[in-house]
């Protein structure tokens, strides 16, 4: 989990301790780093239209110390839930480097985004062409860097599967890298156009709220869903700071209870996700498996999720309950050796024989050097 500023209530007082922390840490970019950022000499090697989308991210510190929000339109900026929470102010830096407040729209859409309005956004890029998500097309992240303090564009990745329509809110599963500090930044096609709003992920398995889903956050925003604004800011502050004072090893079936409670009442699968693997490492199996199916029901392509669940499964040698998740890993994924590894596993403990062809198949493909172990393993069959 991030480490956050202790300074995170509504009052006057936050808002000028959030002031001083950005004037002296976030926003104290170097003047040579700056001119270089607005002269347009520093190098960037994507499409033209994606090194243009640098100009419609803003640097936030919210809740999340560190984080970015896309602008679109003269307004309004786009972010996570998870990056503002429940707080009614934060602070912004514009690509021109000037620091500015904004303040968070109250909103009733229950997904991983959210709105920052402002009337000193200044002149620049608004990123109003929202697409959906190509399977073949590059897909590149543009946010802020925590490291380099300033907004970097990524290596490209592609969609590795589509989102899934009929699921309350459905995540865009993709490769295209992303890191701690990206949250709230764009993920555009390489003609610059939005895409996504990056949320999450690791691995190689990284995760954007779909752009589309952006209309629907307009619509249950403003004043009139105040009430349902601070209850999923509340949940999401508590659920996160729960998370960072969970002592590892800890096993209280009460607390536990407590925990996976409230970053539900979130609605944000990647919470939900981060709860039952926090509940994991504590060996609370049980509840690991219900968070993780709860957290499926939302996004039943969630990638990291599915591979966190089969884990925890094998952990229990509930080898049966893996099968179907393998089946869909299997295809999206051909080539993960942990993921291979677990399903030759699962499907000879299984005595699932289509598990074990499928998973040998991909073997001989994608991973050569694995036909051995995978073959001793088959031929020692089920314990």
């Amino acid at each position: 989990m991030s480490v956050h500023v202790n300074c995170r209530y509504h009052s006057v007082i936050m808002r000028l301790c959030i002031t001083l922390a950005i004037a002296s840490m976030l926003f104290a970019l170097p003047v040579t780093v700056r001119e270089a950022r607005t002269q347009g000499t520093d190098t960037c090697n994507a499409p033209a239209p994606v090194c243009e989308v640098r100009d419609a991210i803003f640097l936030v510190r919210a809740f999340e110390p560190f984080a970015s929000a896309v602008r679109i339109s003269e307004t309004l900026l786009v972010t996570n839930r998870h990056v503002v929470a429940d707080l009614d102010t934060v602070m912004l830096r514009r690509p021109d480097g000037t620091v500015i407040e904004g303040q968070t729209v109250p909103t009733a859409y229950d997904g991983d985004l959210a709105l920052i309005e402002s009337n000193d956004l200044g002149q620049g890029l608004v990123l109003s062409d929202v697409v959906l998500a190509d399977m073949g097309a590059d897909l590149y992240t543009v946010a802020g860097d925590d490291g380099l303090n300033a907004v970097t564009v990524y290596a490209p990745g592609r969609l590795l599967v589509p989102p899934a329509l009929e699921a309350p809110r459905p995540r865009l599963h993709h490769s295209a890298y992303s890191q701690f500090g990206n949250s709230g930044g764009a993920l555009v096609d390489a003609q610059g156009r939005l895409v996504g709003i990056v949320a999450s992920g690791g691995e190689g398995r990284y995760e954007a709220m779909p752009a589309t889903d952006i209309a629907l956050l307009r619509e249950l925003s403003g004043p009139e869903n105040d009430s349902a604004d601070e209850d999923l800011g509340r949940a999401t502050r508590a659920c996160v700071e729960s998370l960072e004072q969970w002592a590892p090893g800890q096993t209280l079936e009460d607390e536990a209870a407590a925990l996976a409670q409230v970053c539900v009442e979130t609605s944000n699968r990647q919470l939900i996700d981060l709860a039952a693997q926090t509940l994991g490492r504590s060996r609370l199996f049980d509840q690991t498996v219900e968070l993780f199916d709860l957290a499926l029901v939302r996004d039943p392509h969630a990638l990291n999720a599915k591979v966190a669940l089969v884990l925890t499964l094998q952990f229990q040698q509930r080898f049966e309950e893996q099968v179907p998740h393998f089946d869909f890993l299997l295809e999206v994924l051909p080539d993960d050796v942990f993921i291979l590894q677990m399903a030759i596993q699962a499907g000879v403990w299984s005595r699932n024989e289509t598990l074990v062809d499928t998973a040998l198949q991909n073997i001989e493909q994608y991973r050569p050097e694995l036909i051995d172990w995978a073959e001793r393993l088959i031929q020692a069959g089920a314990p």
